[in-house]
């Protein structure tokens, strides 16, 4: 047992011995130039950019630490990057191989000042890493060009990590407000002796919070990427909407296009009325800057486009639940595609008011937005629609309602939307009844018949046309009570004038001349009373009213008849219609 303790204390001096030597040895290898050597020339020629360095700490344990760490700007001067602690842990044995390991990098607590100049280039585009460049420091006057930097040994960084770094925006030409990153990474790279050999994968996190235009603005997102696809989730909160972006973009280091992004967009509830009047503010000029901007010496005759033309994009939307003006939506679904600054919108669909819609359109990107699409309505329950547009109303509606329409215009807001948008369709409902409505209790109430209090239309089919903020529409309906037809306006602000015409049923129509007198001056189509009525007023409060124009009419042949007789000569006949015209005149046709 004591050779044993005598042994033991033996080996424990030898390895003391041994680690003090190699720690004597490491200090001696790697010395301050050294140190430099491994990491200033690899970031500059990785770069393109001056790195500088501080002082720096050595040991056999704990790695290496760099303090005043700095990579310069451009024009070597001001700070792109910069962080007061640098630590590099190493692996020993692979530096005999002439490869330098390094287990783990981390830059803790950098700050990043991101700049744009007014030519509206970032300060980051000249990286050499972003342009497929080999680059050392910048040369000086006089400096002999040399060829790529051949190093004498490959680096590996097993593991780099960016530890709650900040980021300083600044943009010169006022676009981009002051903006607040943090920002974590983690990287792993290996870099052989030419920048070809260059490998990498990694991650990047950060949150970002400003206000732009009055509108709070939240990014949280990851990033995940390699040398050849750059995989990312974004959520954003924009105003209190919250959406969630994900996709990818392959071959995002090739400079000579742009490359094709993937780009997912999904949302638990979302009010589209308040996100597009947020993306109206976000798009709005500042009149102040544009009152000092110098006028174009050549104006253009057409709106410049929103995004760049080699701009490529697609993807797919997905949203839970969604509202867009009075209108809810559940299970939003559509595909997207954008090239050539055209936005496309296919297989649209989703469900609504008891029904489903589906539909698609193509919308051109530029300084006013312009729209061409179709959408088709499905089974949409009536009492789903009455309650959605129609709240306040006592009336109660069932049926189905379907119907399909193509459109187009100009505009990005709801009342430009309304303005500008024109468009073609046609509807049809079935089963349709009204009950409690407050214009058929008024009808009921003007012709004296009780039986159109609540007005059983059965089956109805009709078109529209919209124009100018105005959609004309054309129906017929047949039932067991009347034939009826609507032709007249709707304004897309709920004003109504609307002509109808009812051919009542020959059981109404009796019962009609034996309660109302004027019924016996009403048009006659057979054994049918056909009613005249006008409805006004707005939709959510409509007025009717008798046209008594056709009373009017039929009143005065009556009564000319009436006076000339059937057996009348030619000039008695001549002067009852002069009679007519000039009635006409005084009350109207």
């Amino acid at each position: 047992m004591a050779k044993f303790f005598k042994y033991t204390i033996v080996f424990g001096a030898l390895l003391a011995v041994v680690l003090v030597g190699a720690s004597l040895a490491l200090r001696a290898y790697l010395t301050d130039g050294r140190v430099r050597a491994m990491i200033i020339p690899p970031a500059e020629k990785i770069l393109g950019r001056t790195v500088e360095i501080g002082h720096v700490k050595v040991s056999l344990f704990s790695g290496i630490q760099v303090y005043d760490f700095v990579i310069k700007e451009e024009n070597g001067q001001d700070n792109f990057i910069s962080s007061s602690h640098f630590v590099l842990s190493y692996e020993l044995l692979p530096l005999f191989q002439k490869k330098v390991v390094f287990r783990d990098i981390r830059l803790v607590d950098p700050a990043i000042h991101v700049v744009r100049d007014w030519r509206g280039v970032f300060n980051f585009a000249s990286l050499a890493l972003l342009n497929g460049k080999e680059a050392g420091p910048p040369e000086q006057p006089g400096q002999v060009e040399k060829g790529p930097v051949q190093l004498p040994f490959t680096v590996v960084i097993k593991n780099f990590s960016l530890e709650n770094g900040t980021v300083q925006v600044q943009d010169a030409l006022e676009e981009i407000p002051a903006t607040a990153v943090i920002a974590n990474a983690d990287i792993a790279l290996e870099m052989g002796q030419t920048l070809a050999e260059l490998s990498y994968q990694g991650n990047f996190r950060f949150v970002v919070d400003t206000v732009y235009k009055g509108l709070q603005i939240h990014k949280k997102g990851k990033v995940d990427f390699d040398q050849e696809k750059l995989d990312f989730t974004v959520d954003l909160s924009l105003d209190k909407q919250s959406l969630q972006f994900s996709g990818s973009v392959a071959q995002f280091m090739d400079t000579s296009q742009l490359p094709l992004l993937v780009v997912n967009v999904s949302g638990q509830e979302v009010n589209i009325d308040q996100l597009l009047a947020s993306l109206a503010v976000l798009s709005e000029k500042d009149a102040t800057k544009a009152a000092r901007a110098k006028p174009a010496p050549v104006p253009s005759q057409k709106a410049g486009p929103l995004v760049p033309t080699d701009l490529a994009v697609k993807g797919e939307v997905r949203i839970v639940k969604a509202r867009y003006q009075k209108m809810e939506m559940s299970d939003l679904h559509l595909n997207y595609t954008l090239e050539d600054g055209v936005l496309t919108l296919s297989d649209l669909n989703g469900k609504t008011m008891g029904g489903e819609m589906r539909g698609e359109a193509v919308v051109r990107l530029q300084e006013v937005p312009s729209y061409e699409g179709k959408l088709g309505m499905h089974a949409l329950q009536l009492a789903a629609v009455q309650s959605t547009f129609l709240a306040n109303s006592p009336a109660q509606a069932f049926g189905v309602m379907s119907g399909a329409m193509t459109f187009n215009g100009r505009g990005i807001s709801p009342e430009q939307i309304k303005k500008e948008i024109s468009g073609l369709g046609e509807f049809s409902l079935q089963g349709a009844r009204i009950t409690g409505a407050d214009f058929s209790k008024t009808l009921a109430g003007l012709l004296d018949l009780p039986e159109l209090n609540d007005l059983d239309l059965q089956d109805m089919a009709g078109d529209f046309s919209i124009k100018k903020g105005v959609a004309r529409i054309r129906s017929t309906s047949n039932n067991s009570s009347f034939i009826g037809k609507m032709d007249g306006n709707v304004g897309l602000d709920g004003r109504l004038n609307m002509p109808v015409s009812l051919s009542l049923s020959p059981r109404l129509s009796a019962r009609l001349e034996s309660r109302l007198k004027a019924a016996r001056y009403m048009e006659k189509q057979g054994d049918r009373i056909l009613v005249k009525l006008l409805v006004a007023g707005m939709v959510n409060s409509p007025k009717i009213r008798l046209d008594k124009s056709q009373v009017r009419r039929q009143a005065t042949d009556s009564l000319i008849k009436e006076v000339l007789g059937e057996d009348a000569r030619p000039e008695e006949k001549a002067v009852g219609q002069a009679v007519k015209g000039l009635l006409d005149n005084l009350f109207g046709k």
